[in-house]
């Protein structure tokens, strides 16, 4: 009886951590603009390698243009970005992540297997 208290209490003072805690729209514009900003940085050092067709037709976008596109979605514990009705990011406890960046780890991860 006194456990399952504890694991109430427990579970209650998370979704309190979490709800208090959960990144809202401008913090996501900041990490958007941070995040654009290394990428940029990455393809200038040679990060990525293109020809000059795909350089042309795959222009990257201001960070501002696509900000425009993104929608804020507030959820009770975490927000969610859709971009288009897809979700693209989320965030909770004060952190954002980019299901792009966790795709590209897990290919990464899987062709080192």
């Amino acid at each position: 009886m006194f456990k399952n208290i504890i694991i109430v209490a427990l579970a209650v003072l998370l979704c309190a951590g979490a709800i208090s805690s959960r990144p809202g729209e401008e913090s996501f514009k900041a990490w958007y603009r941070d995040h654009a900003k290394v990428a940029a940085v990455a393809r200038a050092a040679g990060g990525e390698h293109k020809n000059l067709l795909q350089k042309i037709f795959n222009r990257d976008e201001k960070p501002e243009s696509y900000l425009d596109k993104c929608v804020y979605k507030d959820r009770v514990l975490w927000a969610d970005i859709e971009v288009n009705g897809k979700v693209v990011a989320s965030g909770a406890f004060s952190r954002w992540v980019s299901y792009d960046d966790v795709n590209a780890a897990v290919k990464a991860k899987t062709a080192k297997s």
